[in-house]
């Protein structure tokens, strides 16, 4: 690559300015770095774009114009409360007029229809391709339409086009103004007590949002809660969860499992010798054993499971109600169960599994139905800190990490939308020389948005319904995520762009929805037009206490700004 042709090298920035490619960062010292060549096609063929080598760059660039001028309409358009909004159709010269039919699905399941015709809307602009001459339209979104994820699809002549449409507040869920407040984080996992096994659980989480508000605190923040892999590997980091969509079990208040008075083969395993001596053992270690912790415990669950499932009661229709309200949940226990079973990562699984079907069969019922049972415990248990907070006037602070195992489920069952043939991480700098890789796959944009995101919105949903304040890990990576390619240094990536309006779109849908406030992890680095969404989107930044004594007193967020 050190003779490389100009022409196909002015191609290649195009091509990757054109499928969302920075070629050019600002480093931490203020220099500006352009992205090598080689990072470029490396982060080009992560997106899927078949380049590779440079004589690759030229074809594929007419491809990619070829598909954007084809596509009549994109995937995600954003209207903003209160403002005027269109959608832009791009159609060629020749059927840009005639009647335009519009069916705008709702999604509380209402369809409004009108009619436009097309020579009468606005031309926001034309472009000329293969001989072709294409116009785009402005489609004038109807005032009044609710908050929330909406559908559209257009009709014209023999053609059809759909996309999605969100409509929501331009800022976010702000709490009523008052006086300033104070909170306390603290990782749960520190928090425990006299009656816990070594590890703080939901049990401690409850009593210390009490004790936060009895000391005149507002919230309560901790570290992810989300389900890690503790057994085979053991990998406990709270930001590579095995899924940002469930609860971890390891914090389980086993003392509060109703199941734990009637199941006499429990409370033998938790009062014999062995169990009492490994027990104190745990308590009084110096650092958290989660290998250790999750196995003594995941004895006891074992035992409450069977006997839980071993004949009909009120609990058991209660836990099958919310099987019905939750089916994800039955995918992501057999996940697990086959995960355990075949002790591999499902990259390596026969087709079939890899590519998302499980079958009952595939795995042992017992791991299976345990997995089920713990995530049901863990829901109740969360909804049962959920509520004590909001007895107690304390806001419950969650902390929603940036991306997920590799290995786990949610890359398993949502691998579309995942680009697997890379990381996210960061540039280098001067403390990372060769930059940093993260492990995790990043979101892949254009198919995160052909399917309205909603991989991420249930993420964001997941942790409000719990909530009243969520910390957004990385907040950057709404706008661009450096992206490290697998299997070499992080110094051969690059940014790629996201569609950021779209993602505080759904942040204010959800925060209004579940009245929390947003918090985006802004320190280090970056860009104004990160601190400019920030500020336009109402989402409170963060920063360094000490950093801070020498200015003016403020609370530990910024300050949001009033309606």
């Amino acid at each position: 690559m050190k003779h490389v042709p100009g022409k196909n090298l002015f191609a290649l920035q195009r091509l990757a300015r054109l499928k969302g490619v920075q070629t050019s960062y600002l480093a931490m010292s203020k220099e500006r770095r352009e992205a090598s060549p080689e990072s470029l096609l490396t982060t080009l063929r992560a997106l899927g774009v078949p380049v590779t080598k440079l004589d690759d760059v030229p074809t594929a660039l007419r491809e990619a114009k070829q598909e954007q001028v084809r596509q009549a309409v994109e995937p995600v358009h954003v209207a903003w409360q209160g403002k005027r909004a269109v959608i832009p159709l791009q159609l060629p010269e020749p059927h840009s007029g005639g009647a335009l039919l519009c069916e705008w699905r709702l999604e509380n399941g209402e369809v409004r229809r009108s009619q436009f015709s097309l020579a009468k809307l606005r031309i926001a602009g034309s472009r000329r391709f293969g001989g072709e001459h294409f116009i785009t339209r402005a489609v004038p979104v109807p005032a009044g339409l609710p908050t929330g994820y909406h559908r559209v699809a257009f009709e014209l002549a023999k053609h059809s086009f759909e996309t999605h449409l969100f409509v929501a507040q331009e800022k976010c869920f702000a709490p009523p103004k008052s006086r300033r407040t104070w909170g306390v984080f603290a990782p749960l996992y520190a928090l425990h007590s006299e009656r816990s096994w070594g590890a703080g659980d939901f049990g401690d989480l409850s009593k210390f949002l009490s004790w936060v508000g009895g000391q005149g605190g507002s919230f309560a923040g901790t570290l992810p809660l989300l389900p890690a892999y503790l057994k085979q590997p053991v990998e406990p980091s709270p930001y590579s969860p095995v899924s940002r969509l469930f609860w971890n079990e390891f914090y389980l208040d086993v003392e509060q499992i109703p199941e734990l008075k009637n199941c006499p083969a429990a409370r033998r395993l938790m009062s014999s010798l062995p169990f009492e001596k490994q027990l104190k053992k745990l308590r009084s270690a110096p650092l958290v054993d989660y290998a250790a912790q999750m196995t003594l415990k995941r004895e006891v669950l074992e035992r409450l499971g069977r006997a839980f499932f071993a004949k009909p009661s009120a609990r058991r229709r209660a836990f099958e109600q919310f099987l019905r309200s939750r089916p994800e949940v039955r995918d992501y226990a057999r996940f697990r169960a086959v995960q355990e079973q075949r002790r591999e990562p499902w990259t390596q699984w026969p087709e079939r599994l890899r590519n998302g079907e499980l079958r009952e069969g595939d795995c042992r019922r017992e791991l299976e139905q345990y997995h089920l049972y713990v995530q049901w415990l863990a829901q109740e248990q969360m909804s049962g800190v959920a509520a004590r907070a909001k007895s107690d006037g304390v806001t419950l602070y969650l902390d929603l990490p940036l991306g997920t195992h590799r290995d786990g489920y949610d890359s398993w069952r949502h691998q579309k939308v995942f680009a697997l043939a890379t990381s996210g991480g960061a540039p280098p700098d001067p403390v990372f020389t060769q930059g940093q890789n993260w492990g995790f796959a990043p979101l892949h944009p254009q198919r995160s948005r052909e399917q309205g995101h909603a991989y991420f919105a249930e993420c964001v949903r997941h942790h409000l319904r719990h909530a009243g304040m969520l910390r957004f890990d990385h907040v950057m990576c709404l706008h661009r995520l450096y992206w490290a390619p697998n299997g070499r240094s992080a110094a051969h990536g690059a940014y790629v762009s996201y569609p950021a309006e779209e993602f505080y779109a759904i942040l204010s849908i959800e925060s209004h929805r579940h009245q929390a406030a947003i918090v985006g992890e802004d320190l280090g680095t970056v860009p104004r037009e990160v601190s400019r969404g920030l500020k336009r989107h109402r989402v409170a930044g963060m920063f360094v206490g000490q950093y801070e004594f020498r200015l003016p007193p403020k609370s530990v967020l910024r300050p949001v700004p009033p309606n």
